[in-house]
């Protein structure tokens, strides 16, 4: 926190940068494709990896914001990609992990 600046643009400059990273994160569980095929399983590392750092960033994320969040990862949830409904569901994973109040948003 800088001494000059009014807490109240702090909070609000935090909550800004919070959300592009959330942003960024869906798009990286939106369009990656990858996917290791270890015997009958898939393994997608940067899927998982993301949707923790996803995790981490909702936990700090305003509640204005948290809403709109369950909406995409929902949509992704009805996408005919099966990378984006996978991609969705680890989203989904560790924002309630973290988040439960999220399932009333």
């Amino acid at each position: 926190r800088w001494a000059k600046t009014p807490r109240a643009q702090q909070d609000g400059d935090n909550g800004a940068w919070l959300e592009e990273c959330a942003v960024r994160m869906l798009c990286v569980l939106s369009l990656d494709r990858f996917g290791d095929f270890v015997s009958d399983q898939v393994v997608a590392p940067v899927r998982e990896t993301c949707a923790q750092v996803l995790g981490v960033v909702v936990r700090h994320l305003p509640e204005s914001s948290l809403g709109r969040l369950v909406h995409v990862l929902g949509r992704m949830q009805a996408s005919k990609e099966w990378e984006v409904k996978h991609g969705g569901a680890l989203g989904l994973k560790y924002l309630l992990l973290v988040r439960r109040e999220a399932v009333l948003a």
